[in-house]
């Protein structure tokens, strides 16, 4: 569960830095938005594996 929660924070920090620090990039909100989406895909298996774990 650890590791889709560290998964996420990293794939939305990837996304923010690419969108600021490639300021020249023309595809930069292209490479933001490919790890906003994994980012997007792993906050929700975390949300999926935290509801899951309270049912229990």
């Amino acid at each position: 569960m650890l590791w889709s929660l560290f998964l996420a924070l990293a794939f939305w920090g990837l996304a923010i830095i690419f969108y600021v620090s490639l300021q020249r990039d023309p595809n930069r909100v292209l490479y933001a938005a490919m790890a906003a989406f994994l980012a997007l895909l792993w906050t929700v298996n975390f949300s999926f594996r935290l509801s899951r774990r309270r049912r229990r």
